[in-house]
């Protein structure tokens, strides 16, 4: 426990050695906004993974020989299919919102504003990951119609 807590001290907190091993704070009540009980999301396989990506080999079938279909005494030709290696790199699904003091000089009182804001970015996230979820990739992006 000492040498957490020695590492977590070496440097400034931001840009220091140290600085590799904190994680953002997160409040609870953020979290718990987006709503997790999307059927997609529930039913995603989950697997550890190791390093920045998740390797996976897809086989793509044999195009000259097909099956088919033959007579009893018939010889049957042997092929094989092709194997390829894909990637797919880890990625964090973030949101960040920011209330200005114009915001606050508008009357409102920064609680209204941070429920505001949180509540939207909140949905923005959910809407982004479901998104992603629904058309397969991370890259997609919501529209604002």
């Amino acid at each position: 426990m000492v040498d957490i807590e020695k590492a977590l001290e070496i440097g400034s907190a931001t840009t220091g050695p140290g600085a590799v091993l904190m994680q953002p704070v997160i409040d609870k009540v953020v979290a718990q906004l987006v709503d997790f009980r999307n059927p997609i999301r529930q039913n995603l396989p989950r697997k550890p993974g190791s390093g920045n990506a998740w390797i996976l080999n897809r086989r793509t079938a044999a195009t000259s020989t097909p099956a088919v279909w033959v007579n009893d005494t018939e010889e049957i030709v042997e092929d094989q299919g092709t194997y390829t290696q894909h990637s797919f790199h880890y990625k964090t699904l973030a949101a960040r919102g920011k209330i200005t003091r114009k915001l606050q000089a508008v009357g409102r009182t920064y609680a209204d504003i941070l429920a505001d804001e949180l509540e939207a970015r909140s949905l923005e996230f959910k809407n982004t990951e479901d998104l992603a979820l629904t058309v397969g990739a991370s890259t997609a992006k919501v529209s604002a119609t």
